[in-house]
């Protein structure tokens, strides 16, 4: 069996660098964090149908409690201020897990699970085996140029496939594993320890070959509002609103594009990833929440601007309108945005009480 198949299949070398990592992880805390949403102060059940959340423009998490009448919003300081909460209390670590965890979901509710962002590292959220593949495609690569001498990272699906397809490639993958292993400190025999780490890093990194894909398709959105602006049926208060969409579109792309850059630089030399294979993971899981945060956020849109029919009027300037409030919010200004916000005549809620 080649080592190039092997990776594909289930392994069990007893070598597995996110034991330990998630072991030291847990260990950080003072001690064990709680798995689901729970308290022991009546004052949080008092009532059904509970929330805890996060909204758009302030600093702290709130809860949410329905009333007969109205909503009350409590924030989490008042919360603490109110109950004399201290540190070590149980309610108040479940708090401050419940505002961890409002960073990758966005409520929870009595009962519900803490994000396994925050118990283990892991992510939450679904990728697909495509994600895998091109992952493991892309260490195997850098395996194989490093055999030769030159280094290379590639990122496209397609030139992956390309290059995994060669003949000559395939023939060099067993030799790549061996060298490396030898370069890890491990005898020639031990290349399958080798292969099960370079699985466990492909895992970490489908991830990011995920939002990946998630922001190639933001960046379609841009070249459709460029074809939007470039269309002469549209009226000039049309053009306007999507080249203010475009520019802000502009930021976006520079922003995500860095990250992408910063993680590729990051885990561009394959041997000193393997090397340090705790710090690395650490480091994609980093990079990864937090592109996760900003990139999933845009699925709804993304949804709709790919189903957009360009002769309906009406449809393009709602969608545009969407899109801009979106980015206006994520990158404009707080001075600018505030301006926005009031010339789009935002009323506040009369339902609703905060505390």
């Amino acid at each position: 069996m080649t080592a190039q198949t092997k990776m594909t299949e289930e392994m069990d070398t007893g070598f597995d660098p996110l034991t330990d990592l998630d072991e030291s992880t847990a260990g950080e805390n003072r001690r064990p964090l709680p798995e689901t949403v729970s308290f022991k102060n009546p004052f949080f059940t008092f009532t059904d149908g509970i929330t805890f959340e996060t909204r758009e423009g302030e600093e702290d998490p709130v809860m949410v409690v329905p009333m007969t009448d109205q909503t009350i919003s409590m924030h989490f300081p008042g919360v603490i201020r109110e109950l004399q909460l201290k540190h070590e209390d149980d309610d108040y670590i479940m708090l401050e897990t419940i505002a961890k965890s409002l960073e990758f979901v966005c409520a929870l509710r009595m009962g519900d699970p803490i994000p396994s962002e925050i118990l283990s590292g892991k992510a939450s959220w679904r990728i697909m085996e495509k994600h895998r593949m091109i992952a493991r495609h892309r260490l195997t690569m850098q395996l194989v140029s490093w055999l030769s001498g030159s280094e290379e990272l590639i990122t496209d699906p397609e030139e992956l496939i390309r290059q995994m397809n060669d003949p000559e490639t395939k023939k060099k993958v067993d030799d790549a594993f061996v060298s490396v292993a030898e370069a890890l400190g491990y005898t020639r025999d031990d290349k399958e320890k080798v292969v099960s780490l370079v699985e466990t890093f492909a895992e970490e990194l489908a991830y990011i070959e995920a939002l990946r894909e998630v922001f190639n398709e933001v960046r379609r959105i841009r070249a459709t509002v460029d074809e939007l602006i470039k269309a002469s049926k549209y009226d000039e208060t049309s053009r306007e609103s999507a080249q203010s969409v475009f520019r802000l579109l502009q930021q976006a792309i520079q922003s995500y594009s860095y990250e992408f850059l910063q993680i590729d630089a990051q885990t561009g030399e394959i041997i000193s990833v393997l090397k340090n294979a705790n710090s690395q993971i650490l480091f994609i899981r980093k990079v990864r929440d937090d592109l996760a945060r900003r990139l999933l956020a845009w699925d709804e849109l993304e949804r709709k601007w790919r189903k957009l029919s360009k002769q309906n009027r009406k449809e393009i300037e709602e969608v545009t309108m969407e899109t801009y409030r979106f980015l206006a919010l994520r990158f404009l200004p707080a001075v600018n945005w505030k301006l926005v916000t009031q010339s789009l005549d935002e009323k506040a809620s009369n339902s609703e009480s905060v505390w």
